[in-house]
């Protein structure tokens, strides 16, 4: 009977040290770094930071995702999507958030699924998401392309603006690499590109499409970062266990998934510090 009791105490011990690492954790912003070098990045773009801040589901923490935005150094600030929730009404927080890193560096906005389905849209395609931050200085990247200079270079900067269609559903695949076929043409495939798209499933049919870089988010590091847990995640909250967090390259184009800044629904995230990426250009 004692050895049973210690055996209990020991195991509450851990189930309470497991809890706080995971309540600390989640409560933290680690900023994941990677570097992307390629023949077309010229000197002028050499060292050139792109902050990605991608799937914050309108939390309350945005002092601290400030701070670590500043420590990241960045050139620019590209939002890959789901800045707020689809229940999201009231954009007071965001607006607060969104100021601030606009007083830091130039800011461009890309929307998610959950921008396009905010209980705002109310059964239509615009979002009302873009008309509450109109007195923002940002440069939302919907289905666009923004051409930046730098010491007489360029590059372009292209945002896909999601759809209403869910992960599960074909539609979603089939308009995507409709348009981004349309977008790729008008390109000068001379200049480098960097493609933010919220959603990395279909990276295997994008990345045929002439973007060099890929920044996406979505899929929140895959929650609990354990397989085969993560995996069983992917594939039913997302219909693709192929891609999580991290560099993956297919066809000549390189994609980086963010994990991400929020849980989903109840879900914490388990050994997945929720965070920001920097990509690194780099000229060879």
């Amino acid at each position: 009977m004692k050895k049973l009791k210690i055996s209990a105490v020991i195991l509450l011990s851990c189930v309470l040290i497991l809890c706080g690492y995971i309540l600390m954790d989640n409560s933290a912003i680690e900023i994941k770094e990677y570097s992307y070098s390629s023949d077309k990045i010229g000197t002028g773009f050499d060292g050139y930071r792109i902050c990605v801040i991608s799937d914050y589901h309108n939390r309350t923490n945005h002092k601290k995702l400030i701070d670590t935005v500043k420590k990241s150094d960045c050139d620019i600030i590209c939002i890959a999507g789901d800045l707020v929730d689809m229940t999201t009404t009231d954009f007071t927080n965001i607006k607060k958030l969104l100021k601030e890193l606009c007083s830091i560096t130039d800011v461009y906005y890309t929307f998610g699924n959950h921008e396009m389905w905010s209980t705002s849209l109310s059964g239509t395609k615009t979002p009302i998401v873009q008309d509450a931050l109109s007195d923002l200085p940002i440069t939302f990247l919907n289905n666009k392309v923004q051409t930046i200079e730098k010491d007489g270079e360029l590059l372009n900067l292209i945002g896909y603006g999601d759809d209403i269609y869910d992960d599960f559903d074909g539609l979603y695949k089939h308009y995507a690499t409709e348009r981004l076929t349309k977008i790729s043409r008008t390109l000068d495939k001379t200049v480098p590109s960097v493609l933010v798209c919220h959603r990395p499933q279909y990276f295997s049919d994008f990345s045929r499409l002439g973007y060099d870089v890929i920044l996406s988010g979505h899929l929140h590091g895959g929650l609990i970062n354990i397989s085969p847990i993560k995996e069983f995640i992917l594939k039913k909250h997302f219909g693709n266990s192929s891609y999580s967090h991290g560099m993956y390259e297919e066809n000549g184009s390189t994609m980086y998934v963010s994990g991400g800044l929020a849980g989903k629904g109840i879900l914490p995230r388990v050994f997945n510090t929720p965070q920001i990426m920097v990509v690194e250009l780099e000229s060879k």
